[in-house]
């Protein structure tokens, strides 16, 4: 049992170790600047219906 718990604390610390880098796929299979360039694009978008809701307002 010990050498079974040793080699699954080995493999965590093994796969815990790999990083992305900055122009590999993440999760969603967008890369980091696409993230960011969709959070930009969905911030510019709220923004507009913030304004547009305030105009209906008044």
């Amino acid at each position: 049992m010990p050498k079974r718990s040793f080699a699954l604390l080995l493999l965590l610390c093994l796969t815990g170790a790999c990083g992305a880098e900055p122009g590999e796929t993440n999760i969603g299979g967008v890369t980091a600047d696409d993230a960011r360039a969709l959070d930009d694009a969905a911030q510019k978008l709220d923004s507009e219906n913030e304004l547009n809701e305030t105009r209906q307002r008044d």
